[in-house]
């Protein structure tokens, strides 16, 4: 959303790709249909700029905690997309887990309205994500230092590939020395006082900015510089 922000006055248009589906009544007899419309935690945005690019987020959704074979086309039915390989690049984060997700909404929802058991149906991470796309991709961290590990990992699986100049891994914490936490006390939509001593809340952002929106220019960067290869 951060990313999004910093180019408002560019946006030409805005689509909730779920809506448009529940819209579609010829898609009610299609199988995936039934399964999709329960779906009221994922958010499926896309939005298109002046230059005519498009960017497509994807967050909660219930899809990639299903077995490859089945969550990638069913993602992709929501996208309207043939192949993840159609789009120019990737940004991936982290996907829910059983261990975040403790008494949590999103939890039982999984199990609730899918009968996915996220300790039996881990999400696909990176790694598993690149045997299907093989494009561009910036794979990069979460803001809380109880995700040190995952950051880790991703960076030392993305290290792998020096000779890649089309992947890279961006570090969200790395403007925590300089910043602080500086994680809000307030709900995500209200601007509190930065709190230094929480390393596992959402970041402050504010109207003079805070860690999202550093964090949003550092993608932009990391996305021009893994798309050059394919420009050249």
């Amino acid at each position: 959303n951060e990313l999004a922000c910093q180019y408002q006055d560019r946006i030409v248009a805005e689509e909730n790709l779920m809506n448009t589906l529940r819209r579609n009544k010829a898609l009610k007899s299609h199988e995936y249909y039934e399964d999709l419309v329960k779906d009221h935690l994922g958010n499926y945005q896309r939005i298109e700029f002046e230059n005519n690019s498009t960017f497509t987020h994807v967050t909660n959704t219930f899809l990639i905690h299903l077995p490859p074979t089945d969550g990638i086309p069913k993602l992709l039915f929501v996208l309207r997309m043939q192949s993840l390989d159609d789009y120019s690049a990737l940004l991936i984060g982290r996907f829910n887990h059983v261990t975040n997700s403790r008494q949590s909404t999103y939890l039982q929802v999984m199990k609730d309205n899918w009968n996915i058991d996220m300790t039996q149906s881990p999400p696909m991470q990176y790694p598993q994500l690149s045997e299907y796309y093989h494009g561009p991709a910036v794979a990069y961290s979460m803001f809380a230092a109880s995700a040190d590990e995952f950051a880790k990992e991703t960076r030392e699986y993305v290290e792998r590939f020096d000779d890649r100049l089309d992947l890279k891994f961006v570090d969200v914490r790395r403007h925590i020395p300089a910043l602080g936490e500086c994680s809000s006390t307030k709900r995500r939509k209200e601007i509190g006082r930065c709190d230094n001593q929480n390393a596992n809340s959402h970041k402050c952002t504010g109207i003079y900015g805070g860690h999202p929106t550093l964090v949003a220019w550092d993608l932009v960067e990391a996305t021009r510089e893994v798309l050059r290869p394919h420009t050249l």
